[in-house]
């Protein structure tokens, strides 16, 4: 809840005068009280007199920051402190300074100001002050307390708000008249029983010209606006497809303004400035959700959708940058790796994919054609720095390729015992770890065994690491010279994991071979 605080606040009166130009006298004499009064007789010409409020403030944002540059204020009059319907608005685009303090005349966007009414009757008039920036509230309202009697000081030359002239009543010749007459400056409702009057003005000008005041002597002439139903600036010929065409040299759109609302006015397109920020948006206004398309060459470039997702050259984009066609990224390096994204930049020689939070990107060496994985000075092909290769779906290496499912590679492991020249084979020939795997999980599917002569009896041992090697086959393997294969494993047995060793049993060497060669086939996984 806003604190309730009352601020008395001296205001003051800016009424300024002016004389009406020769030419508006000129063309809008009609016959008056000198008339009636005679020759050197003078009644006081009737003048509009702005009423203007001056008022000094400060304002400052949710945050307790001053508000700096332009920016439009809501000022509003109110009957009571808190609540009801404003009596009057206006909206002022204000120049803030640094501390964030404005000055603003009240009324200065209307041509007689603040209506003089709001005052009549005697009672307090609260002030309300609403910059025009989205979730900015209302200010706590003040209290005007010198303004009613300053206003009403400027009426006092005035009967019921009207000059002593709206009262003289003529008939043509100089007699009174039942008709009141209308000057041009009253700029008075016409009530019943009063007949309108037509004013003429002379001169020349340009057809759909906008016309102006050349000088404070009543001269009129051509402006630079043009309307035939389109309006130009700085040109004759506004296009028909547009309702407003600036043209000429320099030839510019500026705008200062700032849009207080873009929840009303229908779907649109808007301009303005608020904050230090130039915008051009698009505003649903409580209708259909809307979004912005570039047009470069009657080609559509850019779409930014009502989802905010961008798309070059894509009119329906599908995700936040949506581009069809090639993206060029020039050199230059990311500041910092400090929140989970996804960057692309090209840092001196190397192309670099970022993602994640601080972690080292892909690089990409175009000049020696190397990729880089955990590092950004890759030295071969492939360069992976700080892990190891997962590859599910298989890996190939110089024409090697290990694979899973049914293209697996089958491995063959050879073990040979003894040899041509050497002694006879005993019983105590077994051998431990006649193969240690490095490669990964593997299914041992048969052993073949041949020997140089005799039937020597084998068995091959799967050493886990436990201390205690398991036979691989269910049953003894009997060697002979033209080999004899066996497909009895042992199913828990049968792989043989990372790490894990394999052992040569001589269950009995018969006595009689020098040589037992041993082929076992394994199947990668």
């Amino acid at each position: 809840m806003r604190k309730q605080l009352t601020y008395l606040f001296i205001m003051t009166i800016a009424l300024q005068l002016s004389s009406a130009a020769p030419l508006l006298a000129q063309q809008t004499r009609l016959p008056g009280p000198a008339d009636q009064l005679g020759a050197g007789a003078s009644v006081p010409v009737p003048v509009t007199v702005p009423r203007l409020i001056a008022f000094n403030g400060v304002l400052k944002d949710r945050i307790d920051r001053p508000l700096k540059g332009v920016i439009g204020l809501s000022f509003a009059l109110y009957k009571d402190q808190e609540g009801g319907a404003p009596l009057w608005t206006e909206i002022q685009n204000l120049q803030f300074d640094d501390q964030g303090r404005y000055s603003v005349l009240l009324g200065a966007t209307q041509r007689e100001g603040v209506p003089i009414e709001l005052f009549t009757s005697g009672e307090s008039r609260w002030l309300g002050v609403q910059a025009q920036i989205p979730g900015e509230d209302e200010k706590t309202r003040v209290l005007l307390v010198s303004v009613p009697y300053a206003l009403k000081a400027a009426d006092a030359d005035t009967l019921g708000g009207k000059p002593v002239s709206a009262f003289v009543l003529l008939q043509s010749g100089g007699q009174a008249d039942s008709h009141s007459t209308k000057t041009l400056p009253q700029k008075a409702t016409l009530k019943g029983g009063d007949t309108p009057e037509t004013f003429s003005l002379s001169g020349t000008g340009t057809a759909n010209r906008v016309v102006k005041w050349l000088d404070e002597s009543g001269t009129l002439g051509d402006s630079s606006i043009h309307d035939n139903g389109n309006v130009g600036i700085g040109t004759t010929s506004p296009i028909i497809q547009s309702k407003l065409t600036v043209a000429g040299s320099p030839g510019s759109l500026s705008v200062t303004g700032y849009d207080g609302d873009w929840t009303q006015g229908g779907n649109r397109a808007f301009i303005d400035f608020a904050g230090g920020n130039a915008r051009f948006g698009s505003a649903s206004g409580g209708g259909s959700a809307t979004g912005l398309h570039f047009v470069a060459n009657n080609l559509l470039a850019m779409t930014i959708n009502s989802s905010g997702n961008v798309g070059i050259a894509k009119t329906a984009p599908l995700s936040r940058l949506d581009v069809n066609g090639a993206l060029t990224v020039q050199s230059g390096c990311h500041p910092a790796w400090t929140t989970n994204m996804l960057a692309i930049d090209l840092c001196g020689s190397a192309i670099r994919f970022q993602g994640g939070l601080n972690t080292v990107p892909i690089a990409l060496a175009p000049a020696g054609g190397n990729v880089g994985i955990g590092t950004t000075a890759p030295a071969a092909k492939l360069d992976v720095q700080g892990g190891q290769i997962n590859a599910s779906g298989g890996l190939c290496i110089a024409g090697v390729c290990q694979t899973n499912g049914n293209s697996a590679v089958t491995r063959g492991i050879t073990y040979l015992a003894g040899c041509d020249t050497c002694s006879v084979l005993a019983d105590t020939d077994s051998q431990r770890t006649i193969y240690f795997n490095v490669v990964g999980p593997m299914m041992i599917n048969s052993v073949t065994c041949f020997s140089d002569a005799g039937t020597p009896v084998i068995n091959i041992q799967r050493d886990a690491g436990s201390g205690t090697p398991t036979n691989v086959l269910s049953s003894n393997l009997s060697c002979s010279a033209s080999g004899t294969n066996s497909t009895s494993v042992v199913p828990s047995q049968s792989t043989l994991n990372l790490n894990e060793k394999l052992d040569f049993v001589m269950v009995s060497a018969g006595g009689v071979a020098k040589r037992v060669t041993v082929a076992i086939k394994a199947t990668v996984n």
